[in-house]
């Protein structure tokens, strides 16, 4: 009978233990800072964050995945649900077959801040000192460009052409295989470049900094947002929104930028946007779901 009583106390005590563990690994989810999100559609999308952490959206609830390493992840992006990576400190790459992250031999140590992919063979990768990466036949490769300043956020419109943003107002545009530097006169540092089309592509960065190419040249675009963006994604070339600061949010209609006052929200990293759908994901493990033009918080 002591053996018993021994035995159900023993269970009670163990499975009073796991709950406080997963008390405490939701606990703990909820405090990292999530620095990207990008979604496909609807039903999928994926965030990451600091310690490895990655989370996957289903359409309804958001999960955590095992990524298999520790370091920071900075960016993630996918060209289908059975094909997505992303980047980080200390030069990590990681890929996703559907199932499984993988690790993918980068060839360096620099912090990786961006990545990009226009099909599922071709992508490239840009980080700190100007470091930038093109995945081809199944492997990373480094390429030379001749400048140095890091380099936050990357977009490719084709196989063959696409721009890249940085620190100190840098422009890099990528054509006839060389990457050629667009000299402006903006100096605050570019945080995200985002393509519609050749003739409509947006740049934001520090100090409300935003900025238009129409094809032939940048322009920097006047509005009232003071604080600094960290990321921008559209819809449609009459639907986007720029994320930042502050839990900064700035709304694109088609003709003009609005900023939408928000104090409740935490430091916003980083936005993805689709056909009816929106996320944005931020510090201490944020994360908002945009709902017919209005933010709100999502619990997990």
């Amino acid at each position: 009978m002591r053996n018993f009583l021994y035995t159900i106390l023993f269970l009670l005590l163990s499975m009073h233990s796991s709950f406080s563990q997963q008390v405490q690994s939701l606990s703990s989810l909820a405090k990292v800072r999530l620095n990207a999100v990008k979604l496909l559609d609807k039903q999928n999308g994926w965030a990451v964050g600091d310690n490895g952490t990655i989370l996957k959206f289903d359409g309804t609830i958001w999960v955590k995945q095992n990524s298999n390493t520790s370091e920071f992840l900075y960016c993630v992006t996918f060209t289908d649900p059975q094909n997505g990576w992303a980047v980080g400190s200390s030069g990590c790459i990681l890929h996703y077959d559907g199932k499984t992250w993988t690790q993918q031999e980068s060839g360096t140590d620099e912090w990786l801040q961006a990545v990009c992919f226009t099909d599922a063979a071709h992508g490239w990768a840009v980080g700190n000192k100007g470091i930038v990466l093109k995945y081809e036949n199944n492997k990373w490769v480094k390429e030379k460009t001749g400048f140095d300043d890091t380099l936050f956020s990357i977009s490719f419109d084709s196989n063959t052409h696409g721009w890249a943003v940085g620190c100190n107002g840098t422009l890099l545009e990528y054509a006839e295989g060389a990457w050629v530097k667009h000299n402006i006169e903006e100096q605050n540092d570019l945080q995200s470049v985002n393509f519609l089309n050749r003739n409509n592509i947006w740049a934001v960065g520090c100090g409300g900094v935003i900025l238009h190419f129409d094809g032939i040249e940048w322009q920097k675009v006047q509005t009232d947002c003071k604080n600094s963006f960290y990321s921008l994604s559209f819809s449609s070339a009459k639907d986007g929104w720029a994320v930042g600061q502050f839990g900064t949010l700035c709304h694109y209609d088609g003709s003009s930028w609005k900023e939408y006052k928000n104090r409740s929200f935490d430091y916003i990293n980083s936005v993805s946007l689709t056909a009816g759908s929106g996320y944005a994901v931020g510090t201490n493990g944020s994360i908002y779901r945009l709902d017919n033009g209005r933010w709100m918080k999502e619990q997990y």
